[in-house]
Parts: C-alpha cells; sequence; structure tokens
C-alpha cells in the first residue's frame, strides 16, 4: 500500500511539472530536444585493460527479486578469448559466458547478497599472443528491479506517448529504490541482532570475571586470617 501511495504520488508531481512548463521554453528548444527531456539516461560505462596474467572482478550489493544487466564491448575477441563469470553470495556461479565482440547478459537474482562479476582471461581454449598480453574492455552494469521489462516492452511500442515511457521508467526506479530500502532495513536488523548477541556475550563474561574477583579477594582475605591466627600475629 505504501509503494502504490509514493509511486502514485511522483506520477503526479512529474505530470503536474511538465503541465507547469512554459510553452515557450518548448517551442525555443524544438521537439527534438523535448524529446531528449523525457528520454531515460544510459548508464556510464567502464573502459579499462584486461591483462593475461590476471583477471578483474567488480562486486554489486542486490536485493532479492531484481535483474543485473550488463553489456560489454571486446576489442579483440578472436585473438583474446574473455570469459564473464557471475557469481552468487554463496559462490555459485550463476551465468558463465564467452565474451563476443559486443553484445549483453542478464541474470534474474532470486538471492539476496553480495553479487560478484568476474572478468577472466581464457588461455585454454587459444593462447593470448605473448607480444600482446592486454586488451581493451568496456563493461556496463545495470540493475532493474523484477517489473523493468515491463517498461523496456511499453518503450518499445510506438504508439505509447514519452511521457507514458518517462512514467513507466519511474515506476520501474521507484520499485527498485523501495527494494533497496527493504534489503537495507533487513541488513539494518541482521546487524542490530548480531551487535545485541556481542554486548549480550561482553556482559556475560564481564560478570563471570567480576565473581572470580569477589571468589578469589574473599577467599585471600580468608586464608591471610586462618594464617595470622595460626602465627598468633592477630
Amino acid at each position: 500500500m505504501v509503494t502504490i501511495t509514493v509511486r502514485s504520488i511522483c506520477a503526479c508531481l512529474f505530470v503536474l511539472a511538465l503541465v507547469l512548463v512554459p510553452e515557450g521554453s518548448c517551442h525555443n528548444h524544438g521537439h527534438q530536444n523535448k524529446k531528449r527531456t523525457l528520454k531515460k539516461d544510459a548508464p556510464e560505462g567502464l573502459y579499462f585493460y584486461i591483462s593475461v596474467y590476471k583477471h578483474k572482478c567488480f562486486y554489486e550489493e542486490l536485493p532479492g527479486e531484481t535483474i543485473i544487466k550488463g553489456s560489454y564491448e571486446h576489442s579483440d575477441p578472436s585473438r583474446k578469448p574473455i570469459d564473464i563469470i557471475l557469481s552468487g553470495p554463496s559462490g555459485e556461479v550463476l551465468l558463465e559466458k564467452r565474451a563476443e565482440g559486443k553484445s549483453r547478459f542478464a541474470h534474474h537474482a532470486l538471492e539476496a547478497g553480495m553479487h560478484k562479476i568476474c572478468i577472466v582471461p581464457n588461455t585454454s581454449s587459444r593462447p593470448w599472443p605473448a607480444h600482446d598480453p592486454t586488451v581493451k574492455f568496456r563493461l556496463v552494469i545495470e540493475v532493474q528491479a523484477e517489473d523493468a521489462e515491463v517498461g523496456d516492452d511499453i518503450a518499445n511500442k510506438k504508439h505509447v506517448s514519452a511521457l507514458e515511457e518517462a512514467i513507466a521508467a519511474m515506476e520501474s526506479k521507484m520499485t527498485l529504490i523501495m527494494k533497496n530500502l527493504e534489503y537495507n532495513h533487513k541488513q539494518e536488523m541482521h546487524f542490530r541482532d548480531q551487535s545485541e548477541r556481542i554486548n549480550a556475550r561482553i556482559i556475560f563474561w564481564s560478570l563471570v570475571q567480576s565473581s572470580v574477583l569477589i571468589v578469589s579477594g574473599v577467599w585471600q582475605i580468608i586464608h591471610l586470617k586462618g594464617f595470622f591466627r595460626s602465627k598468633k600475629l592477630v
């Protein structure tokens, strides 16, 4: 119920902002620029070099029931094969793919936690050239909500306006934000319970140490009193 309310409020604010925009500004910038403001921002990628002697890994902490997408560009796939390996929080391999020249991959992450994406040079199928042990690689990682594919399908229809496309994208982002908030809340509860257990153990051992000190002090006093009486010093 809270999710629906937040989405409705954001959608209304977005529509209200578009209505209140002066018409003159739209005519001055032209029809092409007006469409550009409603277009989703493209994710920025990372350019890096992969060495045959070392692989690179990227970590992404995901909430449950999300989709992790990736697009890549391999500059020399014929001479320098590379594998893309996606591992889950438990270390199991969820996806393994040979990197082509330019392609994409996607995986539906059911389990929440830290996921690892590794770019691994493959020398078993084809050895890399000894005189050129590095290659340029581009990687883009994007996380979407589970129902984000619905927004992508809407965007591909010609009869859907740019406003509807922007609202669908905004709803997808709101769903992902709500899932991240829920995941962070669960993590906060887990760390709170763990800290409470640690504090309880610390208090328990503090009481044990205090009890041992009190018992040893009383025993020393009784022993000293008996020693002094035996020596007739008291």
